[in-house]
């Protein structure tokens, strides 16, 4: 599910195995992901982990870290409130990207394994493929200058 609109954008993420009735990808492990972006506020930027934590308060938090960018924490409770028969321990991350603020949230059945450590591997994963596939900048045609017509031409290639 993809909603994008002028004022940021949501994703639900599912797997390929499952999206294709089991003729894609491999099986996995069920997991919710979400996605959402929003431009990012100069004044705020990116929550670090204790600030990220805060913003669940009261929940419990069971760890707070910064993994290769990405603000992550792990909290005791609320899963279930979101998705049906989550277990309530639930991960949650915020990063940047191209200048919108990125939240990531991962739910998954209760006592499985990515409700508890391996969530966190899960949700960095995710992090780090939407910074793989994300849109770069084109470069400046100014910094061609100094180079002939069939030079500008290489090196768009």
């Amino acid at each position: 599910s993809l909603r994008n609109r002028a004022d940021g954008g949501f994703a639900l993420l599912a797997s390929c195995f499952v999206m294709s009735g089991g003729k894609d990808g491999s099986p996995v492990a069920p997991v919710v992901m979400t996605v959402s972006a929003s431009e990012i506020d100069p004044a705020s930027g990116v929550p670090d982990p204790r600030q990220l934590a805060g913003a669940f308060a009261p929940a419990r938090v069971l760890a707070a870290t910064r993994v290769k960018g990405i603000s992550v924490v792990h909290l005791a409770t609320g899963g279930e409130k979101a998705v049906p028969r989550a277990d309530p321990r639930h991960w949650r991350g915020a990063m940047e990207l191209n200048g919108h603020l990125v939240l990531l949230a991962l739910y998954s059945p209760a006592g499985s394994q990515a409700a508890e450590r391996g969530g966190s591997a899960l949700l960095v994963e995710l992090a780090q493929t939407l910074r793989a596939a994300r849109p770069r900048p084109a470069p400046d045609p100014a910094s061609f200058s100094s180079h002939s017509k069939a030079d500008k031409i290489k090196v768009g290639c």
